[in-house]
Order: C-alpha cells, then structure tokens, then sequence
C-alpha cells in the first residue's frame, strides 16, 4: 500500500523523492512533538501522581500561588478550593 501511495505521489509530482518524502515526515513529527509536549507532560504528571498518590482529596496543598484544599485530581489536572471558597480549576501538574 505505501508503495503504491509512494508510486503516484511520483508520477503526480515527478521532482518528488523519497529523501523529500521522509525529510518532510521527519519535520512534520518533530512539529507535532512540540505542540503536545506540555500534553503529554501533564498527561503523564497525572498518572504519576495517579499511582503515587503524594496527596489526597481535602489535603492541603501550596500550588505556584495557589493554597488551598484538594477537591479533584483528574489526570492532566488538580481542582482545588482555597480558604476562601474560590474554586481554581485546571492548575498544571507540569510546569
């Protein structure tokens, strides 16, 4: 099946080569690599933490300039509820 794709890329644009073909494949992945980084760091802060469990629901914690009581860990993302009542949702949990 790839060859045949890789054949009538050819014959559609005969200055094509396969040195283009994975140049361009190796410059689209790194392109994509970068726009999911943080993704894929928080993805998997959440599931450390997830299997660690370093806090729970209603601990304390100090996030950055957030202090407050835990009230969801999700796996990209913590809530939680500061002495105030004011509910921050979506702190990072890579930064």
């Amino acid at each position: 099946m790839s060859d045949g794709f890789f054949l009538s890329c050819v014959l559609a644009f005969p200055g094509l080569s396969l040195g283009n073909v994975v140049s361009a494949l190796g410059l689209g992945s790194v392109a994509v690599g970068f726009a999911f980084q943080d993704i894929f760091n928080n993805f998997l802060a959440g599931i450390l933490l997830l299997l660690q469990e370093p806090f729970g629901i209603d601990d304390e914690i100090v996030v950055e300039n957030y202090e407050g009581f835990v009230e969801e860990i999700d796996i990209r993302t913590t809530t939680i509820r500061t002495y105030q009542g004011e509910k921050i949702g979506s702190i990072p949990l890579w930064n």
